[in-house]
């Protein structure tokens, strides 16, 4: 009998190491890397507008020569929640008008954001930087705005 347990013991021991070992190969060679929606992306933090400007070579970023900020501009934070609302803070200069505006968005077809009447196309959302251009047909040259955290 005593020899029996002990056969056991050491067959649930060896299944116990080959089902951890099977585990740990299974999770080496199939990380799940979450990737956050637009949404998300969007909404985690304050968003502070950094380079305004036309996009002359068509790159898609603003070079320094492209980046025409006004001071008042630079800086201000943009915040977005889950609900749809937003609101932009003047940081350092006011710019004109209150130094604080609410407004609605919402997200179209996750490539457009639209800020009340308002539609920009999304050129870019990551963690740390959103670019984006305002849908004006009658523009030969995109204007950029770029955000950042």
């Amino acid at each position: 009998m005593k020899n029996k347990t002990i056969v056991l013991l050491v067959i649930i021991f060896c299944i116990s190491i080959n089902f951890l070992s099977a585990q740990n190969r299974f999770n080496s060679t199939h990380r799940f890397i979450y990737k956050a929606t637009p949404d998300e992306l969007l909404t985690q933090k304050e968003w502070i507008l950094t380079a305004t400007g036309f996009d002359d070579n068509n790159n898609t970023a603003l070079e320094d020569a492209e980046n025409n900020i006004e001071d008042s501009y630079r800086g201000n934070n943009y915040f977005f929640d889950e609900e749809g609302r937003g609101a932009v803070y003047d940081n350092f200069l006011s710019c004109d008008g209150s130094p604080s505006n609410l407004f609605n968005w919402k997200l179209v077809d996750n490539s457009k954001l639209e800020v009340g009447t308002d539609q920009y196309s999304i050129l870019r959302l990551t963690e740390n930087e959103l670019i984006l251009s305002p849908d004006i047909t009658s523009l030969k040259v995109k204007f950029i705005m770029v955000y950042r955290r």
